[in-house]
């Protein structure tokens, strides 16, 4: 008769080793889970909420009691909320700008705008936490403009200490524009007569359903006041800005041509026609 195999012996070794590697694995995925449910619910008031909400990351490793915090201005400047926590973009320059100022190893912020524009009041909120961080900071902010930082992607660059950009850069677009569409015509062709009834002379101001020529000459009047008061504050905020920072720079800052402002007709520029008209340095 064969002699029998011997019993084959079970590799106890290898099951332990599997189910210690199953667990750690476990492990770090309920706390991935937990800090993700953590975050949902961090609250929205204060410095400690802004800190919770934001995560530091390193651009590039080097002396770290010796910072440079960097603020992203992209695509349409907007006071609508554009985060998961509801936060606006204005909200969130405010949360980074003041992290960055009771951070004492953090000794400038970078800017870093790739803007066509956006809404007026969004870009003045965003402009004027600029100039209060600064003031009360004595930290600069400079301007690091990518392919585009026109219209509100300037305003918001004006107040900053330097304004950085590439040659190739559009930037300038210094202006305010209102638009409506009228479809007076294609009713009238369709058939379709509107009826109005209002409870005053202009209730109902660039109405896209009346006929140009039956608009009030009043509306005009009050339209374009509205327009030319906010150009003025843009320009006010390019010319304040642009002399704040030649003089708290010297020879290391560009000043504004002494025509500078026959360029703020709603041209855009490129960042060396800026350069020569003192609009970037």
């Amino acid at each position: 008769m064969a002699p029998q195999p011997p019993p084959k012996k079970t590799p106890w070794g290898w099951i332990v080793l599997g189910v210690v590697f199953a667990l750690l694995v476990g492990l770090v995925v309920v706390g991935e889970a937990l800090a993700t449910f953590g975050r949902s619910f961090v609250p929205h008031e204060g410095l400690h909420a802004a800190s919770s909400r934001l995560q530091e990351v390193s651009v590039e490793n080097a002396d770290f009691d010796k910072k440079i915090a960097i603020i992203d201005i992209e695509g349409i400047i907007t006071s609508s909320a554009v985060t998961r926590h509801g936060r606006s973009m204005v909200d969130t320059v405010k949360d980074e700008l003041s992290i960055a100022e009771k951070d004492s190893d953090v000794k400038a912020v970078i800017l870093r705008v790739d803007s066509p524009g956006g809404e007026v009041m969004a870009s003045d909120d965003i402009a004027k936490l600029i100039r209060q961080f600064q003031a009360r900071s004595d930290k600069p902010v400079v301007a690091s403009m990518g392919s585009v930082a026109a219209s509100g992607g300037y305003y918001v660059s004006a107040p900053c200490r330097y304004i950085v950009a590439s040659d190739l850069t559009i930037t300038g677009s210094i202006g305010v524009i209102m638009q409506s569409i009228n479809y007076r015509g294609l009713m009238d062709k369709v058939g379709v007569v509107p009826q109005t009834f209002k409870s005053g002379r202009l209730k109902d101001m660039l109405s896209g359903s009346k006929r140009p020529e039956d608009a009030d000459p009043l509306e005009k009047e009050i339209l374009m006041g509205m327009i030319m008061e906010t150009y003025e504050r843009f320009t006010k905020v390019v010319g304040d800005g642009r002399s704040a920072s030649f003089k708290a720079n010297s020879e290391k800052s560009r000043k504004l041509a002494a025509d500078w402002k026959s360029y703020a007709d709603g041209r855009i520029l490129t960042g060396t026609k800026a350069l020569e008209l003192g609009f970037v340095d």
